[in-house]
């Protein structure tokens, strides 16, 4: 768990580096003062297969963002904010994990 805003561009390198790992199950607890964004990067995640956040931020464009978590079979979020931009509606395909506008 960190506290630091400054620390955020370290937590995004490291989450770069968890994917381009091909890693499996990655838990991201960020503080309870102020949510965390997760980098567009995660979204790309091809062998994650658990994904557990708490105080994350899902902020994206719909129109501009692919979401495909393509093994992904648990996701847990505590208390996780979501913004997503052009987007009216939201619905996941438990087939395919992708997420559709």
């Amino acid at each position: 768990m960190y506290r630091e805003t400054k620390l955020d561009s370290h937590v995004d390198t490291w989450i770069e580096l968890t994917v381009k790992l091909n890693v499996r199950v990655l838990e991201i607890y960020a503080s309870f003062l102020r949510p965390y964004s997760l980098p567009d990067v995660i979204y790309d995640a091809k062998k994650l297969t658990t994904l557990r956040l708490r105080m994350c931020k899902f902020e994206f464009d719909i129109s501009t963002t692919a979401i495909r978590f393509d093994c992904l079979e648990d996701l847990i979020c505590v208390v996780s904010v979501y913004q997503m931009l052009n987007c009216k509606e939201l619905s996941i395909d438990p087939r395919s994990s992708e997420i559709y506008p």
